[in-house]
């Protein structure tokens, strides 16, 4: 099984979202400088129960109505889901969720009560 490598990018001055077409064109820059424009995030390897690809910042929604944001966890070295530090995303729970918007363009996903 071949590991997939992927990331894409918030800009942070322009605000939005885009998906560099290659490391290169992200990564030309000192880190100092890439972290004061860009916010980088990584392709977990999952997809949601629709089939789209999760990324370290989306927001997914359990079949619960419940919220999580994916982060990656420095003291586990795993994706995990924000508000349970401890649970690692894995392939059969990410089939239950479902990706909703991410903390960039829709923070406030995690604010608000589903209506």
């Amino acid at each position: 099984m071949n590991r997939i490598i992927k990331f894409r990018a918030w800009d942070k001055k322009n605000k939005e979202m885009f998906k560099p077409y290659c490391i290169e064109d992200t990564l030309s820059f000192n880190l100092d400088e890439l972290s004061t424009k860009y916010s980088l995030m990584q392709f977990t390897g999952l997809l949601d129960k629709n089939g789209k690809e999760i990324y370290e910042g989306d927001i997914v929604e359990c079949i619960d109505a419940s919220r999580h944001n994916i982060v990656w966890n420095e003291d586990y070295a795993c994706f995990c889901l924000s508000n349970r530090a401890y649970i690692g995303v894995n392939k059969q729970d990410m089939e239950n969720y479902e990706v909703t918007g991410n903390t960039y363009e829709n923070p406030n996903l995690l604010t608000n009560e589903r209506k």
